[in-house]
């Protein structure tokens, strides 16, 4: 057990591991020679140890190969495969590539990633769902004309419906970069503005060792500003509903978040802008206190905004807490009268 705790302080290192574990079996070759007649146990636990460094050894192996597949999977590690191939076209293509010239590359991964393609490209099946191989083929090069007079233009179908055309354009507006995306045959379009400075680490760029930061953010933000609000429109474009929250009307979801607690209702709006506004809607935090607190309704609710009406509601919980508290111990709250008057007294003056 000694000789295990001692090896698993230096195990984690794994630029020692290997050398350690063919130390090890030198060593136990050696122990076996001297002691096999001897002394059995001694051998047992030496082969036992080596053993166990030689799981450990494989468990740290494997962990390090697994890589991060999606933009979404960057964690301060290594990039993502088709992050880098698409920076590797870029070196050869661009040798002096600007922050906007790395970005742009960065959301055309991600249009990858949400299952669309590139408009030329000719594939055998149109399943719109992700190939994991077809997006490291067309990961290595960016399209044909991507940029153009200070100008980039993408071209994406989705699926089968390859008459609902996405155009994205993207230009610089001061140290934006805005990426802007029209659906032919549909009259909205969608905008994102990407703040440039956010996702590098240094002001100044060099393709050869760029240093890229806060990919996740990037990718969320894309994602849910552009990439999942193009789907959807497409699908419902062509009268295709798929089993999600976002093809039921608002007054069905807020009659849904109705059964969830409050904390897991708060959570549910932070998930996207819509369920955002959702959240934000004064009659179901009406119906929350009149329920979970017990009171009736206050038409001076009808005064306060969002952020008064969750303090009304957490004053309210905590009396009713107090009220719960005293009924099972009343000797613990001596001076629970006053708290309630102060509490009630406070509900609005602070607010």
């Amino acid at each position: 057990v000694n000789y295990r705790l001692g090896f698993c302080f230096i195990v984690t290192h794994k630029c020692l591991l290997k050398s350690l574990t063919q130390i090890v079996w030198n060593f136990i070759c050696q122990i076996i020679a001297l002691y096999f007649s001897n002394n059995v146990n001694i051998v047992r636990s030496f082969i036992g140890t080596f053993l166990f460094l030689s799981g450990i050894n494989r468990l740290v192996e494997n962990s390090a190969a697994m890589e991060p597949i999606s933009v979404d999977d960057y964690r301060h590690s290594e990039y993502p495969k088709s992050v880098r191939n698409v920076l590797e076209f870029l070196e050869q293509t661009e040798p002096l590539a600007s922050r906007n010239d790395i970005l742009i590359a960065i959301v055309y991964i991600l249009m990858l990633e949400s299952e669309f393609t590139p408009t030329k490209y000719k594939d055998d099946t149109s399943n719109a769902n992700f190939n994991f191989r077809r997006h490291l083929e067309l990961s290595k090069k960016l399209p044909d004309g991507w940029k153009k007079n200070g100008t980039y233009n993408l071209s994406f179908t989705y699926g089968e419906f390859v008459e609902n055309e996405c155009a994205i354009v993207c230009f610089k507006s001061h140290e934006d970069l805005v990426v802007n995306c029209s659906i032919k045959g549909l009259e909205n379009g969608f905008t994102v503005y990407l703040d440039t400075l956010t996702y590098f680490q240094s002001s100044n760029v060099n393709i050869s060792n760029v240093k890229l930061q806060n990919l996740c953010g990037l990718s969320l933000k894309v994602k849910e500003h552009l990439c999942y609000p193009v789907k959807q429109a497409i699908l419902r474009q062509n009268g295709c509903v798929q089993q999600c929250l976002d093809f039921l009307p608002d007054e069905l979801i807020m009659y849904i978040t109705n059964f969830l607690k409050t904390s897991d209702f708060i959570n549910f709006g932070m998930t996207s802008v819509r369920y955002y506004k959702i959240m934000k809607t004064p009659l179901l935090w009406y119906r929350r206190i009149m329920n979970d607190c017990n009171e009736a309704y206050d038409p001076r609710w009808q005064m306060l905004q969002y952020n008064d009406l969750i303090k009304i509601y957490q004053r309210k919980q905590f009396l009713l807490k107090c009220k719960k508290d005293v009924m099972h111990n009343r000797a613990n709250y001596p001076n629970v009268n006053v708290l309630r008057s102060l509490y009630y007294f406070n509900d609005y003056q602070n607010i």
